[in-house]
């Protein structure tokens, strides 16, 4: 387990006991499975392939499911600054140096054939990706 200020990262988490689970891996099947009634799925992560999720158990259970990988219907300008926001908090907040396997940087000028890769299912081993540029 993982734990940031005020995040708490867990790779077995009981089943059913999170009000918000929010899925940056493309795996909303399990974000399903520990979300607790009533509560909400935050998708994030893109799956590798077409997902199938039972509707009946988001029914039944009452849980919400929200996509969250887009600030869709809103204007550039909203979105633009909540990005700037969220890198804002993860430059004072994350240490990338002290969690090893979790972040790898790639200089600017890789980029190509970085985007090259993810378009061929080829995903980075870490889950966060930095894009440095000079």
């Amino acid at each position: 387990m993982v734990e940031l200020p005020q995040v708490t990262v867990v790779s077995q988490p009981p089943n059913g006991t999170f009000q918000l689970v929010i899925d940056c891996t493309g795996r909303s099947a399990q974000a399903l499975d520990v979300v607790a009634p009533g509560g909400s799925v935050g998708l994030l992560g893109t799956p590798r392939d077409e997902t199938s999720l039972p509707s009946a158990v988001f029914h039944r259970r009452g849980v919400a499911i929200v996509g969250m990988h887009e600030l869709a219907g809103h204007p550039d300008e909203l979105r633009q600054e909540m990005f700037r926001t969220v890198l804002r908090w993860v430059a004072r907040t994350v240490d990338i140096d002290g969690m090893p396997g979790w972040f790898d940087t790639i200089p600017g000028d890789r980029t190509g054939p970085f985007y090259a890769a993810l378009t061929s299912r080829q995903r980075p081993t870490p889950p966060f990706v930095i894009l440095e540029w000079p």
